[in-house]
């Protein structure tokens, strides 16, 4: 009984790093996806400065 606890214990922990890494590799590629949107639109706008 004790033993089935712990390993439930285990299943949530290994859950809860799964939905954590999900979340932090999705906010990462969000970031990482926005922040280059925002160069290019930064360069498109010093182009056009330049112009």
């Amino acid at each position: 009984m004790y033993s089935f606890e712990i390993i439930k214990g285990i299943e949530g922990d290994k859950m809860l790093g799964i939905m954590a890494f999900i979340g932090f590799s999705v906010a990462f590629t969000l970031l990482l996806w926005f922040s280059s949107a925002l160069i290019d639109w930064i360069g498109e706008g010093l182009s056009k400065s330049k112009e």
